[in-house]
């Protein structure tokens, strides 16, 4: 996967780190760049990357009954993993990270919606 530039990697991780907020995620005090989240299928562990949101739902089954088979949901019906990598550009990675925000959504209850507005507009730096 092509590097990142210091400008976008920054504007995404500002993003994600938006996304989390609003959906109500915390720090894990045990794992410095982990946060945690309640949501309707149990805890989700999240590392926000670069380029991309690394997730893993600890009740697997749950999760599994919920999205169903893979690869169509993005979840790993073994390890509960449900990541999300934009490809091989940043303007991938901040419609991929706009798409994760809405999934999120999905398993939220409503008061804690993200509603995901992103810089969408290609970057040029």
């Amino acid at each position: 996967m092509p590097k990142r530039t210091i400008k976008q990697a920054k504007v995404y991780r500002t993003a994600a780190l938006e996304i989390l907020k609003k959906a109500g995620a915390r720090l894990d005090e045990t794992e410095n760049s982990m946060y945690l989240l309640d949501t309707d299928l149990g805890l989700l562990r999240l590392t926000v990357w670069n380029s991309s949101m690394m997730c893993r739902f600890e009740d697997v089954p749950r999760a599994k009954a919920h999205f169903g088979d893979y690869p169509n949901a993005r979840l790993n019906p073994f390890s509960g993993k449900w990541n999300w990598m934009g490809g091989m550009k940043h303007e991938g990675d901040m419609i991929d990270l706009e798409d994760f925000g809405h999934a999120l959504g999905r398993i939220l209850p409503e008061s804690r919606t993200p509603n995901p507005t992103l810089p969408l507009v290609p970057y040029a730096g």
